[in-house]
């Protein structure tokens, strides 16, 4: 028994509709993927400037005192140990938005 060649090109048009459909969705799924990723990633780099923006003057402060450079003389032992401690709650807070390289840094300089 022979199939009829016009049955073949009717299912081979379909299975092409199907197969054409599939492959439109999965790069529409993957496009909104990597549009959320992205927009993950530049919500994330915003909160870690806002938290340098808090934490960068404190940590100049306290660079300058304790190498003895720039207005080292005008900061007191008491306000660097008030400043430290909070610049402690602020990167602590924030500590998983960093890497483990800047933690270790952080950790150091401290």
């Amino acid at each position: 028994m022979a199939i009829p060649w016009n049955d073949v090109a009717k299912w081979g048009s379909w299975a092409s509709a199907v197969v054409g459909a599939f492959a439109i969705t999965v790069g529409w799924r993957f496009a909104k993927v990597h549009e959320r990723r992205q927009w993950r990633n530049q919500r994330l780099t915003e909160k870690r400037i806002q938290v340098f923006d808090q934490v960068a003057n404190g940590l100049n402060d306290l660079y300058c005192y304790f190498a003895r450079v720039g207005n080292w003389k005008e900061s007191p032992a008491a306000g660097l140990v008030m400043s430290k401690r909070h610049l402690d709650r602020i990167m602590y807070i924030n500590r998983y938005l960093f890497s483990d390289e800047l933690w270790m840094a952080y950790d150091t300089f401290i």
